[in-house]
């Protein structure tokens, strides 16, 4: 309790020097707006509660002392008619008081925690064990975590694997069926070319002999609902090439609206009209103007993406 004192009346002695020089600090910017009998009430008002509290009136007898001993040389000044000096004294005996109050809260923590220094112990030693519980715990979620990583990595991977052999079959299924259309491979994707009697010289309209391709076609689409496809028309190289071009559109066009009637989805066609390029054969004769005149089917991949205009 010695160690306890000592510390004690340091730190008194300090705020009360503190105190006092606040005091004269701020003295300055109040006397003239506070009457001297309000501040000597508030410092009669501190004096006694700093009094009635036991710890205060153990531990910082000295301060109470002085600020009972400034109040009274306050209200000596009071009774002489000085109240700037009888304002200052007050101010201070307040202070004083209060300070007061201060040490014996001090002291009172400071005894307070040397005496949970073994209470402190036995908390940390606790929060020790339940830190080493919950590293233990954590270690364990952690496992567990890792171990349904793995087993949904393992489940994703079996998915994917799945995923990629339907799409083979899908392949393969799709390469089956356009066997029957005479398809070929390109660096595009799958092409089926529809040529032969399609439309009258300069019409857009489909033969109705040309209807039952058009209708392969659509069964093999609605059988791969995965795919889309592009519809590019041809023509040969007599007439205008502003007119070739026109009627290569509406002829892609008349055989897109023909699959639709099949009952293929709009959204799944693409129609690209080229004209008189990209000839496959001579058009200075007969046969090869018939072979120019044609359409290609182009197919998406499984994903539905078309390979880019020629």
């Amino acid at each position: 309790m010695s160690h306890l004192s000592h510390r004690v009346r340091n730190f008194s002695a300090a705020l009360v020097a503190g105190v006092a020089l606040l005091g004269l600090a701020l003295l300055g910017g109040c006397r003239a707006s506070v009457p001297v009998e309000a501040h000597l009430r508030a410092a009669r008002s501190a004096l006694e509660q700093a009094r009635a509290d036991p710890a205060t009136a153990r531990h910082a007898a000295g301060a109470l002392e002085q600020a009972s001993a400034t109040l009274t040389e306050a209200e000596l000044r009071h009774a002489q008619r000085d109240s700037e000096r009888a304002r200052h004294l007050a101010y201070l005996a307040q202070r004083q008081a209060e300070t007061a109050q201060a040490i014996g809260a001090q002291a009172t923590h400071q005894a307070v925690l040397e005496n949970a220094g073994r209470e402190r112990e036995r908390i940390l030693l606790s929060a020790r064990v339940a830190e080493a519980t919950a590293r233990a715990d954590e270690a364990e979620a952690a496992r567990q975590q890792a171990q349904a990583g793995a087993q949904q990595a393992q489940r994703e991977a079996g998915a994917a694997r799945a995923q990629a052999e339907q799409a083979g079959e899908r392949a393969q299924a799709l390469r089956q069926d356009l066997q029957s259309l005479q398809a070929r491979d390109s660096a595009r994707g799958p092409v089926v070319t529809l040529g032969g009697l399609l439309f009258a010289p300069g019409q857009a309209t489909l033969y109705p002999g040309a209807l039952r391709g058009v209708g392969q076609l659509a069964q093999v689409l609605q059988r791969h609902p995965q795919r889309r496809v592009l519809i590019e028309g041809f023509t040969d190289s007599q007439g205008p090439a502003d007119a070739n071009q026109a009627l290569s559109q509406r002829r892609a066009e008349g055989v897109a609206q023909a699959l639709v009637r099949q009952g293929v989805d709009a959204t799944r066609i693409e129609t690209q009209g080229h004209g008189e390029a990209y000839p496959v054969a001579s058009n200075a004769n007969a046969a090869g103007r018939q072979l120019n005149r044609r359409v290609e089917v182009l197919f998406s991949d499984e994903q539905g993406r078309i390979a880019p205009p020629r």
